[in-house]
């Protein structure tokens, strides 16, 4: 399979993040809160993780599918770099303290993800 046949599944998440009213997360939560997505950009959603690995894990996931998030960061490094800035006050102040709040580990020619 190559990165351009990637394709969602019909999966509860995909249709979660495509606005799906009948998801999972919907009818456990019975629409409070209406959604577990915390953010999003145009390319870009911050979740909330259904078992996170500590208080404050969220995910951020690409809205086209990829092989890897690594793939992205070329084309998608400063829109990543700026959503994670911009959410960096409003999870502070619902998580504090700041755990760690980043989407992967590499070299972004010095961009600081905080």
């Amino acid at each position: 399979m190559t990165e351009d046949t990637l394709t969602c599944d019909g999966s509860d998440l995909c249709n979660e993040l495509r606005g799906a009213k009948n998801t999972t997360f919907s009818m456990t939560y019975g629409g409070d809160p209406p959604s577990r997505i915390v953010g999003s950009t145009q390319n870009l959603r911050l979740i909330v993780d259904h078992s996170p690995l500590t208080l404050g894990h969220l995910l951020l996931l690409p809205v086209e599918h990829v092989v890897s998030f690594g793939h992205i960061i070329d084309t998608l490094g400063t829109e990543i770099d700026d959503f994670l800035k911009s959410m960096h006050y409003h999870y502070v102040d619902t998580y504090r303290p700041l755990l760690r709040l980043r989407a992967w580990i590499v070299d972004l020619d010095d961009h600081d993800l905080y």
